[in-house]
């Protein structure tokens, strides 16, 4: 699962958005900090509070464990992560299964 933690003042944000891109994962979800409750999530979920200093801020989730992170609104960068992400994932499991 892909998390994109945006804003409506973010343009980038809105902008990619409704873009509509295809990212290759299963789903990708959005936190909208200016939807109601969007800040009280952030005591919820101490990974809002500590390191989203950007946005779009980017996280990617496989097995219900973090792997990686990007900033900003290069989808290249985002693309990136979420390859080097899986990879890391795929030699984590594969590693497991052989010890």
């Amino acid at each position: 699962m892909l998390v994109m933690v945006s804003r409506k003042s973010c343009a980038e944000c809105v902008a990619l958005l409704e873009s509509e891109q295809d990212f290759q994962v299963d789903r990708v979800c959005t936190i909208d900090l200016d939807e109601p409750g969007g800040f009280d999530m952030r005591e919820k979920i101490p990974w809002l509070w500590n390191e989203v200093d950007v946005l779009p801020f980017w996280r990617i989730f496989i097995d219900g464990r973090e792997y990686g992170t990007a900033r900003g609104g290069d989808l290249g960068r985002v693309r990136l992560m979420i390859e080097e992400s899986l990879e890391s994932h795929h030699l984590r499991n594969s590693d497991a299964q052989e010890t």
